[in-house]
């Protein structure tokens, strides 16, 4: 939930950050329910406020329900969820619902696969369609005005996703393929573009996602440019890509060093579906412990 006059992807505008866990396992846990049943919806849905945490990595106060003994399928309002922060936190009736996600986080030691048939999102009688999935990666809620831009070609016949030089801006949440992308919960916000690299500062939080959103068939190898803080970052961060979630050292034989150098991803055997047409490289930092990456550019070959 944002501050304005209009809805802003803007970090420093973040008052609320919520979630609402329809699963999990022991290695997703925050202690003690602080209240449990604190409301039933009218589909029956029991929800517990399992936490409260200070930020989730920006300044935004993260609140973070639970479905009693886990959703199985079916409606939720989650009206109720802004009543309850409303009548017991005294949230205000001004903020704007800035964005709904559907998707998997990660704790060390934890992992998951997110699968929909349908997701409809109903606000003031108008609903919001993000499509179906017979079981390949789940993207998050994407913008429907995604830019068309020319993809941008590499001189080796590659494809670049991002390289953060500015044109686009990572401010605009477009990357080079003229598609979404966006991050989060990081120490610095949603990350900075310093010197043409996209600056992630995490402390056990954090995620970024690129959409590619098209069938990337005849590239077999994803190429990230990076630098680490200490180096070895890979071995705590997760990987999504294309139906695969694992850590990122699991996905490549490179390390991340304290200079630039690329560190390469073997699709393939990663067992990444290329065909996908809802397509998105994600990477969640959950987990992960404190340090900072940097990213110079994201491409394929």
């Amino acid at each position: 939930m944002v501050d304005g006059t209009a809805p802003d992807q803007q970090t420093e505008t973040h008052q609320y950050e919520i979630m609402l866990l329809l699963d999990w396992g022991g290695g997703h846990d925050h202690g003690g329910v602080q209240v449990p049943g604190a409301w039933t919806d009218r589909f029956g849905n029991t929800v517990d406020l399992w936490t409260v945490y200070n930020s989730g990595g920006t300044s935004a106060k993260f609140y973070i329900f639970r479905i009693q003994g886990g959703h199985d399928g079916g409606k939720i309002d989650m009206a109720e969820i802004i009543e309850y922060l409303s009548t017991n936190e005294g949230i205000r009736g001004d903020l704007w619902l800035s964005g709904i996600e559907l998707g998997n986080e990660y704790w060390s030691g934890a992992v998951g696969q997110t699968t929909y048939n349908t997701f409809n999102v109903t606000i003031n009688g108008s609903t919001y369609t993000s499509g179906s999935s017979d079981g390949a990666e789940t993207p998050t809620a994407t913008p429907t005005d995604t830019p068309t831009d020319t993809p941008t070609d590499t001189p080796g016949g590659g494809l670049v996703i991002n390289d953060y030089d500015g044109s686009p801006a990572w401010s605009s949440n477009t990357n080079d393929l003229g598609q979404w992308c966006g991050g989060g919960s990081f120490q610095n916000g949603g990350g900075a573009v310093s010197g043409d690299a996209l600056v992630l500062e995490y402390d056990n939080g954090g995620w970024m996602q690129e959409q590619i959103n098209q069938d990337i068939s005849d590239y077999t190898t994803l190429v990230l440019t990076v630098k680490g803080a200490s180096g070895g970052e890979e071995s705590g961060i997760q990987f999504e890509m294309g139906g695969v979630s694992t850590s990122l050292a699991a996905v490549t034989s490179d390390s991340i060093g304290t200079s630039y150098s690329d560190l390469t991803v073997d699709l393939e055997s990663a067992g990444v579906d290329r065909s996908a047409s809802s397509l998105s490289l994600r990477l969640n930092f959950w987990g992960a412990g404190s340090s900072t990456l940097s990213i110079q550019e994201l491409r394929l070959e």
